[in-house]
C-alpha cells in the first residue's frame, strides 16, 4: 500500500481515479490545483507519490508544481505526470526519455486517458 497524493482540477476525473487506486489497497489525498497540492504537503509530505495533471489554474502549473514538489518531497517519493494535454495539443516536448522527464522532474508519464489496469501497474512500479 502507498501514500498517493494526487492532483487534477477535473473533479470528476479526480473522483475516479481517487477510487481506482483505493480499491488497489492505497491511502489517497486529493487537491484540485496547485495551491492546494502545496498546502497538504506542507502538512504532510510522507507521500510515496505524487500524480499531477500538467494543466490546471494556470497552463504551465503542472511543470513548475513537479519542481516545488520535488524540492518538498526530495528523492524520497516519486512523481507522476498523468495528463492529455501532450495529445490535446500536440506539443513538442518528449516526455518519455529520461531527459525529457528530468527537466520537469517527473519519474513517469502517462496519458489520459488510463485504464484502470495501467494506472495501477504503474503506481506499483513507481513505489516498489
Amino acid at each position: 500500500m502507498a501514500r498517493i497524493l494526487m492532483v487534477d482540477d477535473d473533479a470528476d476525473f479526480l473522483e475516479v481515479q481517487e477510487r481506482v487506486l483505493a480499491r488497489g489497497g492505497h491511502e489517497v489525498a486529493t487537491a484540485h490545483n496547485g495551491t492546494e497540492a502545496l498546502e497538504a504537503l506542507n502538512d504532510d509530505a510522507n507521500y510515496d507519490l505524487v500524480i499531477l495533471d500538467l494543466m490546471m489554474d494556470q497552463s504551465d502549473e503542472g511543470f513548475t508544481l513537479a519542481h516545488r514538489v520535488r524540492s518538498l518531497i526530495g528523492g524520497d517519493a516519486s512523481i507522476m505526470i498523468l495528463t492529455g494535454v501532450r495529445r490535446a495539443h500536440d506539443l513538442g516536448f518528449d516526455l518519455d526519455s529520461p531527459s525529457g522527464r528530468k527537466w520537469i522532474d517527473a519519474d513517469d508519464f502517462v496519458e489520459k486517458p488510463v485504464s484502470a489496469e495501467d494506472l495501477l501497474e504503474r503506481v506499483r512500479r513507481l513505489v516498489e
